[in-house]
């Protein structure tokens, strides 16, 4: 299956990955638990096909380069050929920081569905706003 970007960050985002060092463990300002959390939250929310929710829970300035029907444009394809959902088959998190030190957390959810895996990157900040996300 051919891998596609679910989704561009804003240049600022998008700058600011270019500008990170590699990924570590999450920063002390993180609770990797709770990254974890936010994470399920996330794909359980694209699984409930509620769009505008999982717009909403993108940081402000993001929101603003995307829309809640672009988002369902972009995931129903991935949604469609997964198939049901069953589970999450685990997740493993990471950190990493800007040049100008601002941490930010990633996590990457393996999921299970009735036709395929699908793996989703989720990027958080330091409020736990989503600020990235990335499916194949």
């Amino acid at each position: 299956m051919k891998k596609l970007i679910l989704l561009a960050l804003t240049l600022l985002a998008a700058a600011t990955l270019s500008a990170c060092q590699s990924a570590g463990p999450v920063a002390d300002c993180f609770d990797e638990a709770e990254v974890k959390a936010a994470a399920a939250e996330v794909v359980a929310t694209i699984n409930d096909y509620d769009f505008d929710r999982l717009y909403d829970m993108f940081r402000a300035d993001i929101r603003e380069d995307i829309t809640a029907d672009y988002l369902e444009e972009q995931l129903l394809p991935y949604l469609a050929a997964a198939g049901a959902f069953s589970r999450i088959k685990g997740s493993a998190t990471a950190g990493q920081q800007l040049e100008d030190g601002t941490d930010f957390a990633v996590c990457l959810v393996r999921a299970k569905y009735e036709n395929q895996s699908l793996s989703f990157t989720v990027s958080f900040d330091q409020e736990l706003q989503l600020i990235g996300l990335y499916v194949k």
